[in-house]
């Protein structure tokens, strides 16, 4: 791991660090700017004009194009069935289209997957001779793909349009290319006489050239006579190249070489770019009473700085480094430079290549390794002890680790907030429903006492903890059982002085007989009564019995949980402490050590690329200086 701090403790024998470095560096990048300004302006004014000029005609010629296209499309319609078979005789795919076009002045072919062949209207006036040479000759374009260089010889000239020989390479290429369609269709000596009358037919009939198609045309191109001498003069050349086409070849080759040669030395030289980094070095003398002794010490160490950060070895690290962290950043060679600041312990790491992203983030990647290397090196060279206090601090991390992750586990599942709330919750409700159960059951004893006193005949018990009024039933029940109670007093009270014929006791007695059913049949319905209230509190006692039951496994289990936990918590911070307690001794130990080698820290990370001033000029021009 690099450990990247900012100091600037000065060096025994050495000025200040923090101002020669500040001024060196403002001083470099001032003069580099300076001298660079006009390189860039002139070069991408000249790239501009170039690629705005290219991609104008470009455009303007596929708008062209697609513009003649439609109007050729729209004054057209399909050829009638003995064309398509003539077609098909010559090698044309099944799915080739043939139109019939008004004003069309010369066969063509355009397209590549799917041709589609375009004819005149006057076809219908040739012969078969004439239209099977006619049908072959645009088979011979379609075979070889004519149409495709074609565009790509356009898109060529478009884009280098400034360079003559790149226009006249694209006519010599579409006369070549009428050539070998030429030798193509005919096949025989006695071929060749018909097929020039008929190019010549056909060449006297065409009054302009059909611009804004970029088809492949039998007759639209140019060259007739020549392709007509050449067939009737040397046919004896057919199948082979000919002088003319070897020159042609040549030239064209020529050309070829020649734009790819412009393409590499448009610029004279490729760009470069240069990041800068500073580290600083500082030791304390391990005798300071002997300064020669010491600064030896001090060119050692410098000496194996510069190695180290020069070596192959670091340039690698530093590739798999950016490529493992920058994958999509496109690679370049960086050259490493280590120069010492004269009279100073600051050194600059300089990295030059030529993409000015790659080389800042490489000088970044060769920092950060070194810093890691002279880590491991401090590591191979620590005493027994040292290890013994990092094997112990892995071993205590990897425990507190284990204990993070049991924790962030456990709450993961069950959130502790959560769980305090819910427990609070169920307490609160299980209180309510022992409350509830307890009136509960007082009420069923007080119906289960009722319904045994109804049964005896004895008076009904009053429920004074009750909130429920008492029912229509039992109010008839009471107030019979007084008004038997007084018709017993007021009969006692007449046989006392009267018989029992007597006509206010026989009253008395014929009432007293009423009450007394009427009371026996409210007792009846009152048992009902009482019996179904009875069964409905014992349902309810049964329900909330098992309610309080599961709020009680609830509430415990939450409260394992809790527990659960702050142990697990506890655990952690025992652990931390233990680590931080190990880590602190660890450092001070460490400190000890390092304290007899050479402090590195990086005084500046890589700078934002700069161009390294080269060649001045406007890129065009130096196309054709640089080319010599």
């Amino acid at each position: 791991m690099a450990v990247i701090e900012w100091q600037f403790d000065d060096i025994p024998g050495s000025p200040p660090l923090k101002e020669q470095a500040i001024s060196e560096f403002t001083r470099t990048n001032d003069m580099a700017m300076t001298d660079d300004s006009m390189v860039h302006l002139n070069r991408k004014m000249g790239i501009t004009l170039w690629l705005t000029v290219a991609v104008l005609t470009l455009l303007g010629r596929i708008v062209a194009v697609f513009i003649g296209m439609r109007r050729l499309a729209s004054r057209s319609h399909d050829a009638p069935t003995q064309i398509q078979n003539a077609g098909k005789d010559v090698g044309f795919p099944n799915h080739t289209r043939y139109r019939l076009v008004q004003q069309l002045e010369s066969p063509m072919m355009t397209g590549w997957r799917r041709a589609t062949v375009w004819l005149p209207l006057s076809c219908d006036q040739w012969s078969a001779a004439q239209l099977g040479m006619v049908m072959r000759h645009e088979a011979a374009h379609w075979r070889r793909g004519d149409y495709v260089w074609k565009w790509f010889s356009t898109i060529v000239a478009n884009l280098w349009w400034w360079h003559p020989l790149v226009w006249w390479a694209k006519r010599k290429l579409t006369i070549e290319t009428e050539f070998a369609a030429d030798e193509l269709t005919v096949n025989s000596r006695e071929d060749a006489a018909p097929y020039a009358q008929t190019l010549v037919e056909m060449a006297s009939g065409v009054q302009r050239r059909q611009r804004g198609l970029n088809g492949v045309t039998m007759v639209g191109g140019g060259g007739i006579g020549e392709r007509v001498k050449r067939m009737m003069s040397t046919y004896q050349w057919h199948g082979r190249i000919g002088i003319k086409s070897l020159i042609t070849l040549a030239l064209v080759g020529v050309l070829v070489l020649g734009i790819a040669t412009t393409t590499i030395q448009f610029s004279p030289q490729p760009q470069l770019f240069a990041s800068t980094a500073r580290l600083v070095v500082g030791r304390q003398p391990t005798d300071p009473s002997s300064p020669i002794h010491w600064q030896e010490q001090l060119q050692d160490i410098y000496g194996t700085l510069i190695e180290t950060l020069e070596s192959a070895d670091m340039s690698r690290r530093a590739t798999e480094r950016i490529a493992a962290l920058s994958p999509d950043l496109s690679t370049c060679e960086v050259e490493v430079q280590v120069t010492q600041s004269k009279g100073t312990a600051t050194f600059n790491v300089k990295g030059t290549g030529t993409n000015p992203e790659y080389v800042q983030g490489f000088v970044n990647a060769l920092i950060d390794e070194f810093f890691a290397y002279r880590q491991q090196m401090l590591v191979k060279s620590q005493p027994q002890e040292l290890k013994i206090l990092y094997t112990m601090l892995e071993g205590r991390e990897s425990k507190l680790k284990e204990a993070e992750e049991a924790l962030a586990d456990f709450r993961s599942k069950i959130d502790p907030v959560v769980a305090l709330q819910d427990q609070d919750d169920n307490s609160h409700e299980l209180e309510r429903l022992n409350v509830e159960r307890d009136t509960t059951r007082n009420e069923l004893g007080y119906v289960k006492r009722n319904i045994e006193a109804l049964r005896k005949g004895g008076d009904l018990e009053s429920d004074e903890k009750s909130e429920q009024p008492a029912s229509s039933i039992e109010s008839l029940y009471s107030t019979t059982k007084r008004e038997l109670f007084v018709l017993q007093a007021e009969r006692e009270y007449h046989l006392k002085t009267k018989p029992k014929s007597d006509p206010s006791v026989i009253r008395i007695d014929e009432e007293m007989g009423r009450l007394n059913h009427l009371k026996q049949s409210t007792s009846l319905q009152l048992q009902e009564l009482l019996q179904l209230r009875s069964i409905a509190l014992e349902t309810k006692l049964a329900d909330l019995d098992q309610r309080i039951k599961t709020l009680r496994s609830a509430i415990l289990k939450l409260s394992a949980s809790i527990v659960t936990h702050e142990n697990l918590k506890m655990e952690r911070d025992r652990r931390k402490a233990l680590l931080d307690s190990h880590a602190n001794r660890l450092l001070d130990s460490k400190g000890a050590f390092e304290s007899a080698f050479p402090y590195i820290v990086a005084q500046s990370r890589a700078s934002k690329s700069i161009l390294i001033p080269r060649k001045s000029g406007l890129p065009l021009w130096n196309l054709w200086t640089s080319a010599q």
